[in-house]
């Protein structure tokens, strides 16, 4: 896509010019992990290893964002991409809850004296 593409020029001029691309860089991130969110959202019937994978991508491209923004001190976008990752995994527990409801699954939560949950399928 052509964000890929402005992702590879972004690398090569970052090697030239960092401190003007390493901003670029962080929003050609964002912008890939959200495309991979929408094609999610999208696709009501997606199947469930097609939507592990654009999870993960969309989870890597926010990391490298946040690496990016956190490079150039960009603390606004640095609070944006911490909210797509938070919307990330807001997408991957619905996701888990559409498998397991289309699959007839039963989740059972345990409580940890931690206060951590644990889910066992």
């Amino acid at each position: 896509t052509g964000l890929l593409l402005c992702l590879d020029m972004y690398l090569e001029a970052s090697k030239y010019e960092k401190s003007w691309c390493v901003r670029k860089l962080g929003f050609v991130c964002n912008e890939l992990a959200s495309y991979n969110l929408n094609l999610i959202s999208l696709e009501e019937s997606i199947q469930e290893d097609v939507a592990k994978k654009l999870l993960k991508q969309s989870f890597e491209h926010y990391k490298s964002a946040l690496s990016y923004f956190q490079d150039c001190s960009d603390i606004h976008n640095i609070a944006l991409v911490y909210s797509n990752l938070g919307k990330v995994m807001r997408i991957s527990g619905q996701l888990q809850a559409r498998f397991l409801l289309r699959f007839g699954g039963e989740r059972r939560v345990v409580v940890r004296r931690e206060g951590v949950l644990q889910g066992s399928y």
